[in-house]
């Protein structure tokens, strides 16, 4: 598995493909490019595709951001390091959030946005915070996974869950969730106009529906995906749906 060195850093990559639109996949906190193994594959045979994990996170260097526009300015510069000049940005919660704000802000290396499990606003409840912050982060973490499923999903996806999370520094979490919870850009997605997907699942309690809604309602070129009986982690419930929808919007 490749890496490559950005802002000094060692960053890790997965990558399918070797043809087709550029894609690179952008996790959500606390999350690594893990999450999005089956639509690398997947999408990767129609497109050349890559995940990252951030700093901080899975297998790269570093300590993470405490900001979106930090992580957007490294995945600015991953970009570049990969030789390409734009590519598709297709990014789960928080890094819908990433990807929102590369397009506000960094236009020219955005062709498309697939927004994912993501909104315009992402408020963090106070006690996911402060159980973040606190020396034993372990319930903060089965809270996240708890609310990260649908109702009734199995208990072994959860523990995979708080797996995940637990395999992730808890300060690099923890400002993860402080990231998402200053980020804001309401008055100002109008003024992203590449083609977007926008897709949630409709049992997502993290970013529910309406985050999906208000997003296609006021992105200029959006259209809306829900994928039902799926919920924040839309990706790992329902894979084949994620990726059909996602191979079908690269080929729009």
């Amino acid at each position: 598995m490749p890496f490559v060195t950005v802002h000094h850093t060692p960053i890790f990559y997965r990558q399918a493909g070797s043809a087709g639109p550029r894609v690179i996949f952008v996790h959500g906190a606390g999350g690594s490019s893990r999450h999005w193994g089956t639509q690398v594959r997947d999408v990767g045979r129609v497109a050349q595709c890559v995940a990252l994990d951030l700093p901080g996170h899975g297998r790269s260097g570093g300590t993470g951001a405490t900001t979106i526009p930090e992580y957007s300015a490294l995945v600015v510069a991953f970009i570049e390091a990969l030789g390409w000049p734009s590519a598709t940005l297709v990014g789960h919660s928080m890094g819908g959030a990433i990807t929102l704000w590369t397009a506000l802000h960094y236009p020219a290396r955005v062709e498309r946005l697939g927004l994912v499990g993501t909104g315009a606003k992402l408020r963090v409840h106070p006690n996911i915070l402060r159980g973040l912050g606190a020396p034993d982060p372990t319930p903060a973490f089965r809270l996240i996974a708890r609310w990260a499923y649908r109702p009734g999903a199995p208990d072994e996806l959860i523990e995979a869950g708080v797996a995940d999370l637990a395999a992730t520094p808890a300060p690099v979490t923890h400002g993860d969730f402080l990231a998402c919870d200053r980020f804001d850009v309401r008055d100002q997605v109008g003024r992203i106009t590449q083609q977007a997907l926008v897709l949630t699942g409709t049992e997502d309690r993290l970013t529910p529906p309406r985050y999906a809604e208000y997003l296609a309602d006021r992105l200029p070129n959006a259209r809306l995906h829900l994928v039902p009986d799926a919920g924040h982690f839309v990706m790992l419930e329902r894979p084949q749906a994620v990726s059909r929808a996602l191979t079908a919007f690269l080929r729009s």
